[in-house]
């Protein structure tokens, strides 16, 4: 039988172990810890993954992603280090992507990467999403650019490419192109 002390003694743990779940997690996306390979390693299994691969204090090394990759929420890491505050003072590290390409999350790689040269693209052709590549602000879309991948781009649904960067890009040259004509020709 359960007694009334019994009852309290049970809930009192629960309550405690709830409380330590939610600091964990709040610990998980702290910036002030000295994030480092150690100091998960040593409370690996109390952090908040989720939570952990979304913070952006944390640099994730390729060592630390091999050791933690059963543990690592792809779609939040995907996230976090494509992040615009992310790769403002770190750029993508395209060594990185490559060495675990299967397992990240290549929409999200293709709208919000930055650092994107032709040979980034053509290193991972067939990984992009070329509906959210085109939207990418951060490729110095131009003509060039556009006849060397051409056979990837979405044109068949032209609504959608009509309202894409890629587009805006390309009629924003095709306006200086015209207009350099006309001031030519009035001179």
């Amino acid at each position: 039988m359960t007694t009334r002390n019994d009852l309290q003694s049970f809930e009192e743990e629960f309550i405690k172990r709830i409380r330590e779940n939610d600091a964990w997690l709040k610990l998980s996306a702290n910036s002030e810890l000295p994030w480092s390979e150690k100091l998960l390693e040593q409370y690996a299994d109390q952090w908040d993954w989720t939570e952990l691969c979304q913070n952006r204090d944390i640099v994730w090394t390729a060592e630390m992603i091999e050791k933690f990759q059963a543990r690592i929420d792809w779609n939040e890491l995907t996230e976090s280090i494509t992040a615009c505050r992310y790769h403002d003072s770190r750029p993508t590290h395209w060594e990185i992507i490559k060495r675990f390409e299967s397992k990240w999350d290549w929409k999200t790689i293709s709208r919000s990467a930055s650092h994107i040269t032709p040979e980034v693209i053509e290193q991972f052709i067939d990984k992009w999403d070329w509906r959210e590549l085109i939207e990418n602000r951060e490729i110095s879309w131009n003509f060039k650019l556009f006849e060397r991948f051409k056979r990837y781009i979405p044109v068949t649904d032209f609504s959608h490419f009509k309202q894409s960067h890629l587009w805006d890009k390309l009629v924003e040259i095709e306006e200086r192109i015209i207009t350099g004509k006309i001031l030519a020709e009035t001179n």
